[in-house]
């Protein structure tokens, strides 16, 4: 195929961060496409709030600066030449985001594929102005990547511009139950920041009758709040009861710590720890009254439970009954992780990227 279609075609992704939960993805996409495109990956050194690091150890990875603007707006300084005359493109569908904008515009002019990734509307500022911006967006792209088939459903524009990628950080084949039939922990996972209010899951798990049973709490991330939040738990005495091992992000380590988990707990907005929870067969306690990214759509798959957790006192009301009530045996969270698996997997999130580029190129798939 290479005799015929040299590898002259250049696919670009500019996003703002490229962290190592995209390590499988990227590596991915890099494999399937390697033959026919030239595949580069341009992102910040971090996230706007510093808090998410894009992985160094990504091969096809180029760093660019960041200039920070009045309400939130930003623009990533460098390789705009490189960008503009890519092959194809793939922004952050982010209205915040300058180059974004530049680049629809430009490119649209001269011609050039140029797809949108992310989330068909925002989850924290959901106006009318903000759909409408949206809006402007997926007219001026040439295609858009989405989450979930949910999401397209907000989508006013031709829907064979609508492509479906899975949010996912995990290959099928690594999404294994541990055969433990008795699970003791509950498990958190995700940034460690003062707004993921995980000050009131400490204190409500404290006042549950869990915590003096030999129930553990796992806290895993990292983030800005981690040292205060082994302050606290060190101040209330709960240093036996609940554990704050950092972030864990190779494999053998997640497998670990959810082997012994009964329930995962959301306290901010549910999103890839879905995802993650669900794939490990471990089902997942959430806020009702949350934003919730489009990975909420996993509650078909019926591993997401929502319950109030307004006050201390609500939260360990539901920390109680759920630890009780998804007392999961072996074949149920078997179940769970496979229908879960079988979609939200690395596969099928680079899938839709590849045919796409591949049917604009010319050349065939191999799915």
């Amino acid at each position: 195929m290479s005799e015929y279609f040299p590898k002259t075609y250049t696919v670009i992704f500019q996003l703002a961060v490229a962290p190592f939960y995209r390590l499988k993805f990227f590596s991915r996409i890099n494999s399937e496409l390697s033959e026919i495109c030239n595949v580069k990956v341009i992102s910040l050194v971090h996230s706007l709030d510093k808090q998410v690091l894009s992985d160094k150890s990504l091969k096809i990875l180029e760093l660019q600066n960041v200039v920070v603007l009045p309400y939130g707006f930003f623009w990533q300084r460098g390789f705009v030449r490189e960008v503009l005359t890519s092959d194809f493109l793939i922004a952050d569908k982010n209205p915040r985001s300058l180059n974004s904008w530049f680049n629809l515009l430009i490119r649209r002019i001269s011609g050039r594929k140029t797809y949108i990734w992310g989330h068909s509307k925002s989850r924290t500022n959901d106006t009318r102005l903000s759909r409408f911006v949206h809006h402007i967006m997926n007219l001026l792209a040439s295609g858009i990547f989405l989450y979930t088939n949910e999401e397209s459903e907000n989508i006013s524009v031709n829907r064979k511009k609508v492509h479906i990628a899975p949010n996912s950080i995990m290959y099928k084949s690594e999404c294994i139950v541990n055969e433990i039939s008795t699970r003791n922990n509950i498990i958190f996972s995700g940034k460690i920041e003062k707004s993921k209010e995980l000050e009131k899951l400490i204190r409500a798990f404290g006042n549950t009758m869990l915590s003096r049973n030999g129930t553990k709490l796992v806290i895993v991330g990292q983030g800005s709040y981690l040292k205060g939040l082994q302050g606290l738990v060190n101040e209330l005495g709960y240093s036996n009861q609940i554990e704050l091992p950092g972030q864990i992000w190779d494999l053998e380590g997640l497998r670990q710590v959810y082997a012994n988990a009964r329930i995962a707990i959301g306290t901010g907005y549910g999103g890839l720890n879905i995802t993650q929870a669900n794939c490990f067969g471990v089902p997942i306690v959430l806020d009702k009254f949350g934003r919730h990214s489009p990975e909420i759509a996993l509650r078909k798959f019926n591993g997401v439970v929502m319950a109030d957790f307004t006050s201390i006192d609500d939260m360990s009301r539901a920390i109680e009954i759920f630890f009780e009530a998804l007392d999961w045996n072996v074949e149920q969270r078997k179940e769970l992780a496979s229908k879960v698996s079988q979609v939200y997997c690395i596969s099928n999130m680079a899938r839709s990227f590849e045919i796409e580029i591949r049917k604009q190129i010319g050349t065939k798939s191999a799915y």
